[in-house]
């Protein structure tokens, strides 16, 4: 944590008394709810990094889980004297404290988690009312007040402490962290509606054997492939990219066995297990707890990863003439590269679909709206080369199919009826845009990081 942000005794007191003042504005606005306020206890004139931040947040989303449905509403102030978060929740004022000193005891950095839950009045809810002793100072487990008030250790000391819990927290929860949210993005996925010949909230599309439980459940079944898939590429973090392959095609491939059993034998999501697999071990070869890697250079590290397998499996499809599955039929029959050349190449679809998000034209919260992830599909599908609409329908059908959503995007007319009746062409054809759907849960996924 380098010495960047300093922040003067007068800005810490006047963001306390900015978040006061917010704590009664949020208060008023939702009454009937406990209001947890979430800080940092951070020693030291420093409170503002990359990692305080990263900490915070995770510390805060794992706090959110432990209070499980009953947040309304939650939103985070990243300032310079603090990360700050606000929860209002539903419940019994005593029993979310109780949840939240839970949270702050359920790891060692959760000791720099303060959740704070006030009465109606702006009063925390004290320890002491639910029985709970003091916490322990951060540095030696002892009682905290009695340390700091006889400052028993020094600012180093505090600092080192600080940043070896943080550190080592980050380190052992981000194949966790990272399985969640490729978990979350598969499910985001299949509930975006309407999607044209793929299951969605409304119909099954041109699919009679899949509908949206079984997405979920398929998506859920995959959870731990994802958190190997980023432990994997953290111990391999030291070897050349593409040695991380061989150990993420096993795991790839004891994977698919899961999800058959999860499905009874239905391929929901393949494309997909190749396409996470080979993104969550970069994200694991970049990971750094202080740093979240810029998406191109993430997307770089995908393609050297996947690069010498993909184009040795090519050759050989070439040399041997093989066909047994439908990629080798299509990249002989027509050139396609589907999933792999995809990856291999850096995921250059998913780059382009998330450029508003790049350039800033579009917030994190616009660009996974419903209306515009509907609108983010069809431009996927536009590109061309998805193998399952080639594989139902052949070269003709597919590059129609694509020319259809290519001429909605230029016609402007992108309302949920316009692709309910491109989702009708669809069906009427048998044609499922299903490699899509997987780059679109991709784009998800990054877009969260």
């Amino acid at each position: 944590m380098e010495d960047r942000n300093y922040v003067t005794r007068e800005q810490v007191l006047a963001a306390r008394d900015a978040r006061a003042a917010r704590q009664i504005q949020w208060l008023a606005r939702y009454p009937e709810t406990a209001l947890v306020s979430c800080t940092m206890n951070i020693a030291g004139a420093e409170k503002d990094s990359p990692l305080i931040r990263r900490c915070f947040t995770r510390l805060a989303e794992k706090l959110e889980m432990m209070l499980r449905q009953s947040v309304l509403q939650r939103e985070f102030f990243f300032l310079p004297t603090g990360p700050e978060c606000f929860l209002a929740v539903r419940g019994d004022r005593l029993e979310v404290k109780r949840r939240c000193v839970q949270a702050e005891g359920s790891c060692p950095a959760g000791r720099l988690l303060d959740a704070d839950v006030l009465h109606t009045d702006g009063r925390p809810v004290s320890r002491a009312e639910l029985g709970y002793p003091e916490r322990g100072c951060i540095v030696c487990g002892k009682p905290g007040k009695g340390c700091a008030a006889r400052r028993l250790h020094s600012y180093a000391e505090l600092r080192e402490k600080t940043e070896q819990l943080m550190r080592a927290f980050l380190t052992e929860t981000e194949p966790s962290y990272l399985a969640d949210k490729a978990v979350e993005a598969l499910i985001r996925e299949v509930h975006v509606t309407p999607k044209p010949g793929l299951v969605d909230e409304e119909n099954n599309g041109s699919h009679e054997d899949m509908d949206l439980p079984l997405m979920e459940k398929s998506a859920r079944s995959l959870r731990p492939y994802f958190e190997d898939c980023v432990r994997i590429g953290m111990e391999t973090a030291a070897l050349e990219p593409e040695e991380t392959f061989p150990l993420l095609r096993k795991a790839g491939l004891e994977a698919e066995q899961a999800m058959f059993a999860a499905t009874n034998g239905v391929n929901t999501h393949k494309g997909a297990v190749y396409l996470f697999g080979i993104l969550l071990g970069a994200c694991g070869r970049q990971f750094a707890p202080d740093a979240i890697p810029a998406i191109p250079a993430l997307l770089r590290e995908a393609g050297r990863v996947a690069e010498r397998a993909v184009r040795e499996d090519f050759a050989r499809i070439q040399a041997f003439g093989a066909r047994k599955t439908t990629g080798e039929k299509l990249y002989l029959d027509y050139g396609v590269t589907g999933a792999r050349g995809e990856a291999a190449d850096g995921f250059p679809t998913v780059e382009k679909a998330l450029q508003p998000l790049a350039d800033g034209s579009v917030t994190k919260e616009a660009f996974l709206e419903n209306d515009n992830l509907c609108r983010v599909l069809l431009g996927i599908i536009a590109e061309g080369g998805d193998t399952n609409l080639i594989a139902r329908g052949g070269m003709e059908k597919a590059k129609r199919a694509a020319d259809a959503a290519r001429g909605l995007l230029a016609s402007g007319r992108i309302d949920p009826d316009a692709i309910r009746e491109l989702d009708g062409e669809y069906i009427s054809k048998n044609l499922s845009p299903g490699g899509s759907a997987d780059l679109l849960a991709v784009a998800i996924f990054l877009a969260n990081l």
